[in-house]
Protein backbone atom coordinates (compact mmCIF):
# COMPACT_ATOMS: atom_id res chain seq x y z
CA UNK A 1 0.00 0.00 0.00
CA UNK A 2 1.21 3.47 -0.90
CA UNK A 3 -0.11 6.78 0.44
CA UNK A 4 0.33 9.92 -1.63
CA UNK A 5 -1.17 13.38 -1.90
CA UNK A 6 -4.18 13.33 -4.18
CA UNK A 7 -4.62 15.54 -7.23
CA UNK A 8 -7.64 16.75 -9.19
CA UNK A 9 -7.65 13.68 -11.45
CA UNK A 10 -8.00 11.47 -8.38
CA UNK A 11 -11.47 12.83 -7.59
CA UNK A 12 -13.08 10.66 -10.26
CA UNK A 13 -12.05 7.37 -8.57
CA UNK A 14 -12.41 8.78 -5.03
CA UNK A 15 -16.02 9.95 -5.32
CA UNK A 16 -17.47 6.42 -5.82
CA UNK A 17 -15.45 5.22 -2.80
CA UNK A 18 -17.08 7.91 -0.66
CA UNK A 19 -20.50 6.90 -2.02
CA UNK A 20 -19.83 3.27 -1.09
CA UNK A 21 -18.68 4.36 2.38
CA UNK A 22 -21.91 6.32 2.88
CA UNK A 23 -23.90 3.25 1.90
CA UNK A 24 -21.95 1.00 4.28
CA UNK A 25 -22.35 3.52 7.11
CA UNK A 26 -26.12 3.54 6.59
CA UNK A 27 -26.22 -0.26 6.59
CA UNK A 28 -24.25 -0.29 9.86
CA UNK A 29 -26.77 2.02 11.58
CA UNK A 30 -24.89 5.26 11.03
CA UNK A 31 -27.06 7.02 8.46
CA UNK A 32 -26.68 10.56 9.77
CA UNK A 33 -22.91 11.12 10.09
CA UNK A 34 -22.26 11.75 6.42
CA UNK A 35 -25.84 11.84 5.16
CA UNK A 36 -26.42 12.21 1.44
CA UNK A 37 -23.56 13.58 -0.60
CA UNK A 38 -20.94 14.18 2.10
CA UNK A 39 -18.19 14.81 1.49
CA UNK A 40 -19.20 16.79 -1.56
CA UNK A 41 -16.92 17.23 -4.54
CA UNK A 42 -16.58 20.88 -3.45
CA UNK A 43 -15.42 19.79 0.04
CA UNK A 44 -12.82 17.50 -1.52
CA UNK A 45 -11.72 20.30 -3.84
CA UNK A 46 -11.15 22.46 -0.74
CA UNK A 47 -9.03 19.67 0.73
CA UNK A 48 -7.07 19.54 -2.53
CA UNK A 49 -6.55 23.31 -2.49
CA UNK A 50 -5.17 23.01 1.06
CA UNK A 51 -2.97 20.09 -0.06
CA UNK A 52 -4.56 17.90 2.61
CA UNK A 53 -6.32 15.23 0.51
CA UNK A 54 -4.52 11.90 0.31
CA UNK A 55 -5.08 8.71 -1.65
CA UNK A 56 -4.27 5.11 -0.79
CA UNK A 57 -2.98 3.01 -3.68
CA UNK A 58 -2.55 -0.70 -4.30
CA UNK A 59 -1.10 -1.69 -7.67
CA UNK A 60 -1.67 1.88 -8.89
CA UNK A 61 -5.40 1.62 -8.08
CA UNK A 62 -6.98 4.07 -5.62
CA UNK A 63 -8.62 2.04 -2.87
CA UNK A 64 -9.02 4.73 -0.23
CA UNK A 65 -8.64 8.35 0.71
CA UNK A 66 -8.58 10.74 3.64
CA UNK A 67 -7.95 14.33 4.70
CA UNK A 68 -4.85 14.97 6.84
CA UNK A 69 -3.84 18.48 7.79
CA UNK A 70 -2.37 20.74 10.43
CA UNK A 71 -4.76 22.22 13.00
CA UNK A 72 -6.08 24.23 14.65
CA UNK A 73 -9.62 23.20 13.90
CA UNK A 74 -12.22 25.79 14.92
CA UNK A 75 -14.84 23.25 16.00
CA UNK A 76 -12.34 21.54 18.29
CA UNK A 77 -12.42 24.63 20.49
CA UNK A 78 -15.96 23.57 21.53
CA UNK A 79 -14.70 20.41 23.26
CA UNK A 80 -16.63 19.47 26.37
CA UNK A 81 -13.76 17.64 27.98
CA UNK A 82 -9.99 18.06 27.81
CA UNK A 83 -7.50 17.43 25.03
CA UNK A 84 -4.45 15.44 26.13
CA UNK A 85 -2.28 18.48 25.40
CA UNK A 86 -2.49 21.90 23.76
CA UNK A 87 0.52 21.45 21.48
CA UNK A 88 0.20 21.99 17.72
CA UNK A 89 -1.67 19.03 16.23
CA UNK A 90 -2.80 17.41 13.01
CA UNK A 91 -6.33 16.28 12.18
CA UNK A 92 -7.61 13.43 10.06
CA UNK A 93 -11.08 13.39 8.52
CA UNK A 94 -13.13 11.88 5.71
CA UNK A 95 -11.52 8.44 5.74
CA UNK A 96 -12.83 6.13 3.01
CA UNK A 97 -11.69 2.58 2.36
CA UNK A 98 -14.91 0.66 1.75
CA UNK A 99 -13.66 -2.35 -0.16
CA UNK A 100 -10.26 -3.28 1.24
CA UNK A 101 -9.13 -4.84 4.52
CA UNK A 102 -6.32 -3.31 6.54
CA UNK A 103 -6.46 0.13 4.94
CA UNK A 104 -7.33 2.06 8.10
CA UNK A 105 -4.53 0.26 9.94
CA UNK A 106 -2.13 1.38 7.19
CA UNK A 107 -3.49 4.95 7.22
CA UNK A 108 -3.03 5.30 10.97
CA UNK A 109 0.46 3.73 10.80
CA UNK A 110 1.31 6.37 8.18
CA UNK A 111 -0.03 9.17 10.42
CA UNK A 112 2.24 7.99 13.26
CA UNK A 113 5.20 8.64 10.97
CA UNK A 114 3.93 12.16 10.25
CA UNK A 115 2.99 13.36 13.75
CA UNK A 116 2.87 12.35 17.38
CA UNK A 117 -0.16 14.57 18.04
CA UNK A 118 -3.32 13.66 16.12
CA UNK A 119 -6.98 14.52 16.71
CA UNK A 120 -10.08 13.07 15.09
CA UNK A 121 -13.82 13.04 15.69
CA UNK A 122 -16.59 10.63 14.77
CA UNK A 123 -20.32 10.15 15.20
CA UNK A 124 -21.55 8.19 18.23
CA UNK A 125 -23.23 5.71 15.85
CA UNK A 126 -20.01 5.01 13.94
CA UNK A 127 -19.17 1.92 15.94
CA UNK A 128 -16.69 0.70 13.34
CA UNK A 129 -14.57 3.86 13.52
CA UNK A 130 -14.85 4.01 17.31
CA UNK A 131 -13.43 0.48 17.48
CA UNK A 132 -10.65 1.39 15.03
CA UNK A 133 -9.71 4.47 17.05
CA UNK A 134 -9.47 2.45 20.26
CA UNK A 135 -7.37 -0.18 18.48
CA UNK A 136 -5.06 2.54 17.14
CA UNK A 137 -4.34 4.01 20.57
CA UNK A 138 -6.65 7.03 20.57
CA UNK A 139 -8.15 8.31 23.80
CA UNK A 140 -11.75 9.49 23.95
CA UNK A 141 -11.58 13.05 25.35
CA UNK A 142 -15.16 14.39 25.13
CA UNK A 143 -17.65 15.80 22.66
CA UNK A 144 -17.49 18.65 20.18
CA UNK A 145 -20.29 20.56 18.48
CA UNK A 146 -20.07 21.09 14.73
CA UNK A 147 -21.14 24.28 12.97
CA UNK A 148 -24.50 22.67 12.09
CA UNK A 149 -25.14 21.89 15.77
CA UNK A 150 -24.54 18.15 15.50
CA UNK A 151 -22.34 16.44 18.07
CA UNK A 152 -19.24 14.30 17.57
CA UNK A 153 -17.09 12.19 19.83
CA UNK A 154 -13.54 13.58 19.97
CA UNK A 155 -10.41 11.43 20.17
CA UNK A 156 -6.75 12.30 20.62
CA UNK A 157 -3.58 10.26 20.10
CA UNK A 158 -0.26 11.55 21.33
CA UNK A 159 3.07 10.09 22.33
CA UNK A 160 3.38 12.39 25.36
Amino acid sequence: MIIKKANREDLKPLLPLYEKSRQLMKEAGNASQWGDGYPSEERLMMDLAQESLYKVLVNDQIIGGFMFGLGPEEEYKSLEGSWLNESPYFVIHRITAPEAKGVTREIFAWTKKQTDNLRIDTHKDNMIMRHILEREGFTYVGEITLADGSRRMAYHRTSS
